[in-house]
């Protein structure tokens, strides 16, 4: 995949995932290595750097624990200098805080979410458009105030 976004000059997605589940891993410590695996391969096959973003994989290969603690800590991830996307909207992960079905986890994906832009997640995807971009916008309020 690197080689044809490098010949097409795409932008592409980094998204951590992993076959299975492992409840030993520090998952961010692993996101870490998995991104910085993936960008010395994009480096590689000529892939501009800027033409990247990295997905932490919400809910691809990790135990319930393991995702809030990804989204907790986000800005770990800002470490290597690139835009993060967080795609949390509707997860079964709020479902599991709060007993939901997914048309009902607005109220968790918004909490979610205001938590990712407070860490300078630039990127989320959503499926409550306008909803989210009020709470975005007081989110980037408040993060940015002086």
């Amino acid at each position: 995949m690197a080689k044809v976004v490098a010949e097409y000059d795409a932008a592409a997605v980094i998204m951590h995932n992993r076959t299975e589940v492992d409840e030993s891993l520090d998952i961010v410590a692993d996101m870490l290595d998995f991104f910085a695996k993936a960008l010395d391969t994009a480096d590689k096959a000529g892939v501009k750097r800027e033409r990247l973003v990295l997905d932490p994989g919400i809910g691809f290969g990790k135990s319930f624990p393991q995702n809030l603690s990804a989204i907790r800590r986000l800005g770990e991830l800002r470490v290597l200098g690139l835009p993060i996307l967080l795609g949390a909207s509707r997860k079964s992960l709020i479902g599991k805080v709060i007993d939901t079905v997914p048309a009902e986890r607005l109220p968790g994906t918004i909490a979610s979410n205001v938590i990712a832009i407070m860490a300078g997640v630039e990127i989320i995807r959503v499926h409550d458009v306008a909803a989210h971009v009020q709470a975005a916008r007081v989110a980037e309020a408040i993060r940015d105030a002086s």
